[in-house]
Order: structure tokens, then C-alpha cells, then sequence
């Protein structure tokens, strides 16, 4: 009796335990709050009317990219690997040179609340990843637009990876846009008003001066 006893209970935590790990594999894995957009007018609703970084490729000549390149933007091609490739091509980014697919990793200057790009996928299937699940951006002869937002602040976008799978996965992207926390609309004063400025304050403690002297007197 005591045997058959320990096999039901050796029995019943086997069943527990399986259960667990069913019910542990069927639980979603710590998702990041992400929205995703297909067009860039949603997309710069979606993030607060926040200012605004832009990558056009259109003051880098034409020609591979090499790891490390920071663009004028600030926004840096972080690495491409040995399945990885990038040139920029009239004034657009093609990812993807690599053979038989290609990964590319991409770095904002600061973390950003939401980043979005046109493209273009002439090959393959390209995908975008770096805690977005890969998620497919398209298949080839599709173009549009592709934009994230992080919900809430907490989860802000350090990067992401570009990837190209097939024979020939080759993709196009450009006017890549991503948000900042800087406000490009301050007014910095211009050299002349700076030494105007700077004249007044020392007539300013010149006057004090006087002033103090007749106190005094």
C-alpha cells in the first residue's frame, strides 16, 4: 500500500509540475509596451508632438557604410557583421548586401520614445528586431512607411536591427525619423549681441558703483 501511495503522490506532483510548465509556456513573454504604424501621419500623432530627428542620407556620398558611421543625423550604423551590409545609394540606405540574408544594427544618439522610416524591400523579406519580436516590415516589391512608439516612458528605444532574409534580400530605407528630447527652436543669440549684451552688463556694474560711492560719501 505504501508503494502504490508514493506512486500516486510521486504521480500528482509530476501532473502539477507539467501543468506549470504548460501554463508557464503559455504565459506571454515581458512584452514591451510598442505600437507599431504604417503611416508617418499616425505615427507623429502617436508621439506628442515631441521634437523631431531626420536621416535622409542625402550629405553622405554614395557608397558602403562602415561600422562604426555616426550620419549627420546621430543616428550610427553600431555594426553589420559578417552577415551584414550597407551602402548608401542616391540618397537612400540599402541594407541587406550580405549573401545569403544580412543583419544591421543601428543606434539613436539618446533614447528615443519613437523612432519610423520609408522603405522600400526590393528582395527577400525584411524584417525589423531588437525587442520588436522581428517583426516583418515587408516582402519584396513592397514600400511604405514603418514606425514604432514605446509605451510608457519606461520602455524608451535605444535602437534596432534591420534584417534581410532570402537569396536576394535587399531592402531600401530613408528619411529615417526618430524623436528627441532637445528643442532645436531655442534661440541661441547671434556674436553681435552677445558683445552688445556684454557691454551693458558692465555698464550696469560700473553705475552700481557709482551709486555706492555717493551712499558712502
Amino acid at each position: 500500500m505504501m508503494t502504490v501511495k508514493m506512486g500516486r503522490k510521486l504521480s500528482t506532483i509530476a501532473a502539477i509540475a507539467t501543468t506549470g510548465l504548460l501554463l508557464t509556456g503559455l504565459m506571454p513573454k515581458s512584452v514591451q509596451a510598442y505600437q507599431f504604424f504604417r503611416d508617418r501621419a499616425s505615427w507623429e500623432a502617436a508621439i506628442e508632438d515631441l521634437p523631431i530627428q531626420q536621416e535622409d542620407f542625402n550629405q553622405v556620398p554614395d557608397g558602403p557604410v562602415e561600422p562604426v558611421t555616426t550620419f549627420p543625423s546621430g543616428l550610427k550604423l553600431v555594426e553589420s557583421g559578417f552577415l551584414g551590409g550597407a551602402e548608401v545609394s542616391d540618397g537612400a540606405l540599402e541594407v541587406g548586401l550580405a549573401f545569403p540574408s544580412s543583419v544591421e544594427e543601428f543606434a539613436f544618439p539618446t533614447s528615443v520614445k519613437g523612432f519610423g522610416f520609408d522603405f522600400s524591400v526590393l528582395g527577400g523579406s525584411f524584417f525589423v528586431d531588437n525587442n520588436f519580436d522581428e517583426t516583418l516590415v515587408g516582402n519584396e516589391g513592397e514600400q511604405g512607411f514603418f514606425g514604432v512608439v514605446a509605451e510608457p516612458e519606461d520602455s524608451l528605444i535605444e535602437g534596432f536591427q534591420t534584417i534581410t532574409t532570402g537569396e536576394l534580400g535587399l531592402a531600401e530605407i530613408d528619411n529615417v525619423s526618430f524623436t528627441s528630447e532637445e528643442d532645436d527652436n531655442v534661440t541661441v543669440p547671434e556674436p553681435s549681441n552677445l558683445a552688445f549684451l556684454s557691454l551693458l552688463a558692465i555698464l550696469g556694474l560700473f553705475n552700481l558703483k557709482k551709486v555706492k560711492l555717493k551712499t558712502s560719501e
